[in-house]
C-alpha cells in the first residue's frame, strides 16, 4: 500500500473538498460560463498559502478576501493572486474576531477555513 504523507493528504483534501462544494453549482446549471465563485479564505499561513496556489488555477474563482491575525501572512496571500494576474483580495487583519467582519461586509459563494 502507498503511504500518503500528511501534506498530500491536506492538499488531496482542500481539492475536494473545494471540487464537492462547487458541485451544486454545475448540477444545478446554475452557474454561467462568464460567472465567478466568490471565495474568502480565513487563515492563510501553510495550508491557506496552498489553498490559495489551488484556487488560483482553477477558472471561473476569485479570491475576494482573506483574513489573518498576522498581517504579513494575509498579505503573502494577496500578494500571490496579484502574481497570478489576479485582482488584490481585501485584507482582513485587527484580532481573533476579524474573520466575523470579512463574513459581514463580504458577498462570497464560498468560505475556506
Amino acid at each position: 500500500m502507498k503511504s500518503i504523507t500528511r501534506r498530500g493528504f491536506i492538499e488531496k483534501g482542500a481539492i475536494g473538498t473545494l471540487g464537492v462544494g462547487m458541485l451544486p453549482f454545475s448540477l444545478k446549471g446554475s452557474l454561467q460560463s462568464d460567472q465567478t465563485i466568490k471565495i474568502g479564505l480565513i487563515g492563510t499561513g501553510g495550508r491557506g498559502t496552498g489553498h490559495v496556489t489551488t484556487i488560483l488555477a482553477l477558472e471561473g474563482t476569485e479570491i475576494v478576501a482573506v483574513c489573518d491575525l498576522f498581517q504579513a501572512k494575509a498579505d503573502h496571500a494577496a500578494d500571490l493572486c496579484v502574481k497570478a494576474g489576479k485582482k488584490r483580495p481585501k485584507v482582513y487583519c485587527k484580532d481573533e474576531n476579524t474573520w466575523k467582519e470579512l463574513l459581514d461586509k463580504e458577498e462570497l459563494d464560498c468560505v475556506i477555513i
